[in-house]
Formats: C-alpha cells, sequence, structure tokens
C-alpha cells in the first residue's frame, strides 16, 4: 500500500486521487495514511508539485497524518527545505489546514536546514508566512540563531527577519 501511494504521487495527482478513494472504504487505508499519503505528501514537496501538495492536504485522510515521526508533517517540511523545494509548493503546503499542525521548532528546523542549502526559497516563504510568530525566539532552531544564521548567508532575508521580528514584538 504504501509503495503505491508513492508511485501514485510520482505520476502526478489524478493517481493519488484515485489511488486514495479507492482505497477509502478499506480498514488498512487508516493503517497506511501515515507511511503511505505521507510519503506521497514527501514525494510531492520533493517534486515541487504545489497542486498536488495542495489537494493531498486538503483529503479528510490528512487529517490522520502525524505532527512528528517519519511520515509526519514537521519532517516533510524539513525534508521538502533539503530537497530545495520550491516556494509555491511551500506556499501551498503553508496555506493547507495541515500548517498550524506543523511542530513550532520544526518550522525553525525547516527555515535553519534551507539557510544551509544554495537555494533559500522554503526559509523566505516560512519568514513570510503567519506561522513564523510560532518559532521560539531561543533555543537550538530559535529566531535568534536562525537570524544569525541568515546575516551570514543570506542578507536580504536577515533583513526581511528584522522587519519581522519588529512586527511580532
Amino acid at each position: 500500500m504504501e509503495m503505491a501511494f508513492w508511485i501514485a504521487a510520482a505520476r502526478g495527482l489524478d493517481s493519488v486521487v484515485a489511488l486514495i478513494l479507492a482505497r477509502q472504504e478499506e480498514k488498512q487505508i487508516l493503517e497506511s495514511i501515515e507511511s503511505g499519503l505521507g510519503g506521497a505528501l514527501q514525494c510531492s514537496l520533493e517534486l515541487s508539485s504545489a497542486e498536488l501538495v495542495g489537494k493531498l492536504l486538503d483529503l479528510p485522510q490528512a487529517a490522520s497524518l502525524p505532527e512528528e515521526g517519519r511520515w509526519g508533517l514537521g519532517e516533510a517540511l524539513c525534508r521538502a527545505a533539503d530537497a530545495l523545494c520550491d516556494a509555491p509548493t511551500i506556499d501551498a503546503f503553508l496555506r493547507s489546514s495541515q500548517a498550524s499542525r506543523i511542530p513550532d521548532e520544526r518550522l525553525g528546523e525547516a527555515i535553519f536546514r534551507s539557510l544551509n542549502t544554495p537555494v533559500h526559497d522554503l526559509a523566505c516563504s516560512l519568514i513570510c508566512a503567519s506561522q513564523v510568530s510560532r518559532i521560539p525566539l531561543s533555543g537550538r532552531y530559535g529566531w535568534e540563531r536562525l537570524y544569525e544564521l541568515a546575516r551570514e548567508k543570506d542578507p536580504q532575508l536577515a533583513e526581511k527577519m528584522a522587519s519581522m521580528q519588529n512586527r511580532l514584538t
């Protein structure tokens, strides 16, 4: 079942939706949502497929995705940072009803990971999103550490962060 979701995600939106709807009535769908739908979400983020990410997160089953863990929302966001996911796809993720379930520290971790890649689209999207207010001020992935890293890696982004921090406080 898990592999079927991954294959469907690689083929595109219609395949994933058809597979989920076909399996919806089976009891095993609940057991495989975590690895199947979570895997499809991660695959879609890595492929920078904004439309597929939006559709997957709009499915009723998306509410069953865990916040943490291998197939969780937080891990999906961090993997998207590593995969240089594009801004429209990240925006689709952050506009979804599931975005508020991403653990606060994972938001900071995703920005941190994005800043350590050649492309900072994910960091820019997260910093400009409403979720940014949830990032802790201090700590391993806190705002202060992220700001220092941004100053080193992307001064323009650091300026945005400074203005955001002023608006948040």
